[in-house]
């Protein structure tokens, strides 16, 4: 479960980043959400191993991801 630790981390990183980003209105908020929706889908697949352990940080990675590619299109 090291890896579903590891990503999940970033995952926080990432939408944490992407946060204050959005606050300042960057013009770089399209770029990094694309990036951070691509940081949450390898949350997504590798908390997906673990299904009983991680299935909630599944479900929530794989919506973060699909709000981010909302987001960077």
């Amino acid at each position: 479960m090291t890896g579903c630790v590891n990503t999940a981390y970033q995952v926080v990183a990432a939408c944490d980043a992407l946060q204050a980003l959005a606050a300042v209105n960057s013009p770089q908020v399209p770029a990094f959400a694309k990036a951070t929706a691509e940081i949450c889908a390898a949350c997504q697949k590798e908390c997906e191993k673990y299904p009983a352990e991680c299935k909630d940080c599944a479900e929530s990675c794989k919506t973060c991801a699909d709000e981010c590619r909302k987001i960077s299109a």
